[in-house]
């Protein structure tokens, strides 16, 4: 099913100048009948140049993680300046199941356990909190929440970079790579886990 296509054909009748590529990845016998696409598979480099001749456009990207990394990375190589690419991210909701699944229950003020000796520690030090990593916690972000702390956040997957916080000291592994260059002293939350103890300013 093609969202929202006969929304975007009404606007481009609207308006002059707009125009639409539609590429898609697998159609069916019944698209291609109706002949419902312009181009078939991924949009690659390729694809980009043969439309545009990318010397002044600001893009706007939407979609799950790995297209947006995909594009993200196929403009960056392009030549296109970060902030001339704008995004918005939407991931699937079995993502949110899982944590919600495997999420322990907050401790209470005054109940923190006392980390065992040699432990890896994550210490929020706005907030007061001393906690062991749980290797099960699916990121920092997702630690944080379930010891009662609730940082901003909006894509859970290293794109937007609302989440992100200043480390006072120790080391963090990324497990998705952040599509934003951040500060010397900066992580993103959400797609980071500890290496090493660690402080954060949170």
């Amino acid at each position: 099913m093609h969202a929202l296509r006969d929304e975007v054909n009404g606007l481009i009748g609207q308006r002059p100048g707009l125009s639409a590529h539609y590429c898609y990845r697998a159609p069916s016998a019944e698209d291609r009948i109706a002949n419902r696409f312009d181009s078939e598979g991924f949009i690659t480099r390729d694809v980009m140049q043969s439309l545009l001749c990318l010397d002044d456009y600001d893009f706007y990207l939407c979609g799950p993680p790995p297209f947006m990394q995909a594009m993200f990375q196929t403009l960056r190589g392009l030549g296109v300046a970060k902030d001339r690419i704008a995004y918005e991210f939407f991931g699937p909701a079995t993502v949110l199941d899982a944590e919600v699944k495997s999420k322990p229950v907050a401790p209470t003020a005054g109940t923190t356990p006392v980390p065992a000796v040699g432990a890896i520690t994550v210490e929020f030090r706005k907030s007061g909190i001393v906690a062991e990593w749980n290797a099960s916690a699916q990121s920092l972000l997702a630690f944080a929440e379930d010891h009662g702390l609730k940082p901003e956040f909006s894509c859970r997957a290293g794109i937007c970079g609302t989440c992100t916080s200043r480390i006072i000291s120790g080391d963090v592994a990324y497990f998705e790579d952040p599509l934003e260059d951040l500060a010397q002293g900066e992580l993103l939350l959400c797609c980071s886990r500890p290496k090493t103890a660690i402080v954060l300013d949170l």
